[in-house]
């Protein structure tokens, strides 16, 4: 399983490493972040990416975004 390493910008004002599974589908990941930092609220229906800029949502694969070391996803 291929995996990459990507900073994760919480509203909070935390950064966080995560390595993640580029397989797996957006969903999959935005429900995952958010149950994983217990964020408050309702789990959102997209997240931000920085480098590449991207709107990661849906059914799509992660894969499909482009997304590399060093990526920046907001959430």
């Amino acid at each position: 399983m291929k995996t990459i390493q990507v900073i994760v910008r919480v509203g909070t004002g935390q950064d966080l490493d995560i390595e993640i599974p580029v397989e797996i589908s957006a969903e999959k990941l935005i429900r995952a972040l958010h149950e994983g930092l217990h964020l408050p609220g309702d789990c959102p229906a997209y997240i931000r990416a920085e480098n590449p800029l991207a709107m990661i949502c849906g059914s799509t694969a992660v894969s499909e975004y482009a997304l590399h070391q060093g990526s920046i996803l907001y959430i």
